[in-house]
């Protein structure tokens, strides 16, 4: 990890987008989403890179999986990562919280506290 950055707990991501007044799209890339709904407005820049989730790449073009540094109440020591995705039923952006196993994989991104 760089010096003087860490991983973000799951409360950083909650105070993004309650900063970004709870619209997803605003952390999403203007391209390479399925519908390219992202407006990117934040600077954030979510790319849907999909994720690695029981043993093979999936949703690539429709998710962005970030891991923190925050675990689960429910699973102790499995970490916990916050989701962007496109649901294709309603066409918008939805934020989730999802559970990891050891095999699952997503992205990373490092803040830096002033």
């Amino acid at each position: 990890m760089p010096n003087g950055w860490r991983l973000p707990t799951s409360d950083d991501y909650t105070k993004l987008l309650t900063f970004e007044g709870s619209d997803p799209k605003k952390l999403m890339s203007k391209t390479g989403w399925a519908n390219n709904i992202g407006t990117n407005a934040s600077g954030f820049n979510a790319f849907p890179s999909g994720d690695y989730d029981h043993d093979q790449y999936s949703d690539r073009g429709t998710d962005a999986v970030f891991l923190t540094s925050s675990t689960l109440v429910e699973y102790p020591g499995v970490p916990a990562s916050f989701n962007i995705y496109e649901d294709q039923g309603t066409n918008d952006a939805v934020i989730t919280d999802i559970v990891n196993t050891a095999t699952d994989r997503g992205s990373l991104r490092f803040v830096k506290d002033n």
